[in-house]
C-alpha cells in the first residue's frame, strides 16, 4: 500500500485520481442524504445554495469534475515524471482530506441513523 502511495507512474497517478473522483461523487451522496434528514446542514458556505438546487449540485459536485478529472488525465500522458511526482502529492492529499470528510459523514450517517431508530421506538 505505502508502495502504491509513493508511486508517480501514470498509471498509478490515474487510478488515484479515479480514487479521487469517486470519494467525491460519496461525498455527495453522504452529503445529500444528510442533508434530506433535515438533522443537518451544509457547512461549506459555498455549497449551501448549489445543494439546496439537485441539478446544480449534481452539476458541480459530479459532472464537472469528472470533466476536469478527465482533462487531467489526458494531460498527464505527455507530463515529465517530476511533474507526475508532484501531482502525486496532491492528489494524495486531496485523497486523504476526502477519506477524512468521509469518515465524518459515515459517523454522521451512523449518529443519524441511532437517533431515527430511537425516535421511533421512544414514539
Amino acid at each position: 500500500m505505502l508502495a502504491f502511495i509513493k508511486s508517480s507512474t501514470l498509471y498509478t497517478v490515474k487510478i488515484k485520481l479515479l480514487i479521487l473522483y469517486i470519494l467525491n461523487v460519496l461525498d455527495f451522496l453522504f452529503t445529500f442524504f444528510l442533508l434530506n434528514t433535515g438533522l443537518f446542514q451544509e457547512i461549506n458556505p459555498f455549497m449551501i445554495n448549489v445543494m439546496s438546487h439537485t441539478g446544480s449540485a449534481l452539476l458541480l459536485k459530479i459532472m464537472l469534475p469528472a470533466f476536469l478529472l478527465l482533462y487531467l488525465s489526458i494531460r498527464f500522458k505527455s507530463a515529465t515524471p517530476h511533474q507526475l511526482k508532484v501531482s502525486n502529492y496532491f492528489i494524495n492529499a486531496m485523497n486523504v482530506i476526502y477519506l477524512m470528510i468521509l469518515a465524518s459523514h459515515i459517523l454522521w450517517c451512523i449518529l443519524a441513523l441511532g437517533l431515527c431508530l430511537y425516535m421511533n421506538v421512544i414514539l
